[in-house]
């Protein structure tokens, strides 16, 4: 069954070629198209998309205003296709599937289509992600993405399997970002993906020391042992 999309972006030059990109895609309907906010929002209600791309500056109140005043059983799953980068941690809070930067390679376009029909309508049980910033590009990076998060004074260090990223973020809200993903504090300063621990081992002192599935070890706090104990037998 092929995907319904809509394209809302301001630009039409940058329609046309957004829309060529996803007919090289293959599997996708457009549905419909605009060039505004408010008629963006009456386009959601008339064709009920499963994936919208959505530009962020625009006349008639910004993509994110848009998002903010539709009904959230009305959202289809929502690409962020935009030139600016300053908007990624309000994107966060509005559940959107994707957060892509122009300009864009077929490639980058086909990932954010792969990652909007996984999530589907953010009414239905929502894969949270995490924006950061590599070499002053914005990457995306689901839970299963990432091993373990360190405080380190205003920013928190993400680390992957292949990369470690620095974003503007305190350990806590990280924490609320990742909720229910399968993560445990081994300290006050950082939490650990359970599926990524190898072992955990106790030292002289009653300490724990955690050995992740990278070879990596980390060093367990002996007040929140026992829960990293307790999220393993689980």
């Amino acid at each position: 069954m092929s995907t319904r999309v809509i394209i809302v972006d301001d630009e039409p030059p940058a329609r046309e070629r957004l829309a060529r990109m996803l007919a090289e895609i293959g599997g996708l309907t457009i549905v419909g198209e605009a060039s505004d906010g408010t008629s963006a929002l009456a386009l959601l209600n008339d064709t009920r998309p499963d994936i919208a791309f959505v530009d962020i500056n625009m006349p008639g109140g910004s993509g994110l205003d848009m998002l903010r005043a539709s009904p959230p059983d009305a959202r289809p799953a929502v690409v962020l296709v935009t030139a600016h980068i300053d908007f990624a941690v309000e994107a966060l809070d509005l559940d959107v599937a994707d957060y892509v930067v122009k300009p864009y390679t077929l490639e980058r376009l086909r990932q954010a289509c792969r990652r909007a029909q996984l999530l589907g309508r953010p009414a239905a049980p929502a894969i949270s992600w995490v924006a950061a910033r590599d070499a002053g590009d914005l990457v995306t990076l689901l839970p299963q993405d990432v091993m373990a998060v360190l405080a380190e004074g205003n920013y928190v260090r993400i680390l992957t399997q292949h990369a470690g990223y620095m974003v503007r973020s305190t350990l806590k809200q990280m924490q609320e970002r990742l909720a229910g993903h399968g993560f445990v504090a081994i300290s006050r300063s950082a939490i650990v993906a359970v599926r990524w621990i190898e072992r955990l081992s106790r030292d002289r002192h009653g300490d724990g020391e955690l050995t992740l599935r990278s070879g990596e070890t980390m060093r367990v706090s002996r007040s929140f042992r026992r829960d990293v104990e307790t999220a393993l037998q689980g």
